[in-house]
């Protein structure tokens, strides 16, 4: 529980703190898939949940739509890990975080937009469409960059110093 407040702080902390364009990485997505390649398991759906519940509380959108979106696509996301990208290579990761993020804007997008319809008010399509193929593209490279700083270099030292036989 500790983990997840400390999380959603630094998501929110962030978002003040950088620049424009890199304002917009999503640093919830960033860690659920770290998580996600680190530990494979469902409970990565469940941690999306009370991350986006705790967003939720704290934005000024209408409450439910990020809870909505982050949960979904992080199940989504789930499911392509487990049964179509179940493999743990450095381009699967990205593939990943570039759907989740993808995804979670699409989601948002749409349920956004139903509350502005429902309430007689317009979007500006060229706005959303610009940020989320900005998030989407920062984000998955936050995550490329990341994977291959913790998980990458150390299999392959492991595996280098394995094939030599100075761990056997």
């Amino acid at each position: 529980m500790l983990l997840l407040i400390v999380i959603v702080t630094i998501s929110i902390g962030l978002s003040y703190i950088f620049p424009e364009p890199f304002n917009r990485i999503n640093v919830i997505i960033v860690f659920m898939i770290l998580w996600l390649f680190k530990k494979p398991s469902g409970a990565i759906v469940w941690f999306s949940f009370f991350s986006f519940y705790i967003i939720d509380l704290v934005t000024l959108a209408p409450f439910g739509i990020s809870l909505f979106a982050g949960t979904f696509s992080m199940l989504l996301v789930y499911w392509t890990y487990r049964f179509v990208l179940s493999n743990r290579s450095i381009i699967s990761i990205t593939a990943l975080t570039f759907i989740a993020v993808f995804v979670y804007r699409i989601l948002y997008i749409l349920v956004y937009n139903l509350y502005l319809y429902i309430n007689d008010s317009e979007t500006i399509w060229s706005e959303l469409i610009l940020a989320t193929s900005v998030e989407s593209i920062l984000t998955s490279l936050v995550v490329f960059i990341l994977y291959f700083v913790l998980f990458y270099r150390k299999n392959k030292t492991v595996k280098s110093i394995s094939k030599y036989g100075f761990l056997s």
